[in-house]
């Protein structure tokens, strides 16, 4: 079976493996590749790795910040990039935690439960995802560069400035730290689905 030109497999295969012996996770990757196909009836092994790598990938990471003298979770939005990066680790997490015999058995279980929603991994992803939920009201937190650089922007706005430096009302509140709570609620009602 050939898939070690596929990126995404690669980025998977040194991600789960320990000590950096990729000989052996390249072999737990094809073994699990191959029950799926021929026990369970797979077509494309890469392809189920692919949508469940998306399913369990999160939409929001937590930030830890010390704000006199607490340490806060806030949440920010991740763009696709570090979605997948999390989204691997949960798997290869996830994967570890299950209970049979040997690892690709495991791996190719988890690789299952992700095509049904269930697993470890989409567990810890909901849980990512209660956490920020939780925290958003510690948003305001966040620094004007953080902000910027998380697409808040497509969420809602900033108000628009004339030519004279003056701020128009456009209905926008963006810089206040109950528009920045209300940005991040949007987005978490337009990314989880709730």
């Amino acid at each position: 079976m050939m898939f070690s030109r596929d990126p995404v497999v690669l980025k998977f295969i040194k991600k789960i493996s320990v000590h950096n012996d990729e000989v052996a996770a390249r072999k737990v990757v094809q073994e699990a590749f191959f029950m799926l196909k021929t026990k369970y009836g797979v077509a494309d092994p890469v392809e189920c790795l692919r949508e469940g790598l998306k399913a369990c990938s999160p939409a929001v990471l937590t930030k830890r910040r010390v704000v006199a003298g607490r340490a806060l979770n806030i949440p920010v939005p991740c763009d696709e990039s570090q979605g997948r990066k999390k989204g691997l680790i949960f798997l290869r997490e996830g994967f570890r935690e299950r209970r049979e015999s040997t690892a690709a058995e495991r791996l190719c279980k988890e690789l299952l439960a992700l095509q049904k929603m269930e697993g470890n991994s989409i567990n810890m992803r909901d849980n990512l995802h209660r956490m920020a939920e939780s925290n958003r009201a510690f948003v305001h937190f966040l620094s004007r560069a953080k902000r910027e650089g998380n697409n808040f922007e497509d969420i809602a706005p900033r108000p628009e400035r004339a030519a004279d430096g003056s701020v128009k009302k456009n209905g926008s509140y963006a810089t206040s730290p109950a528009g920045k709570a209300l940005m991040l609620s949007i987005y978490f009602s337009r990314t989880c689905g709730q």
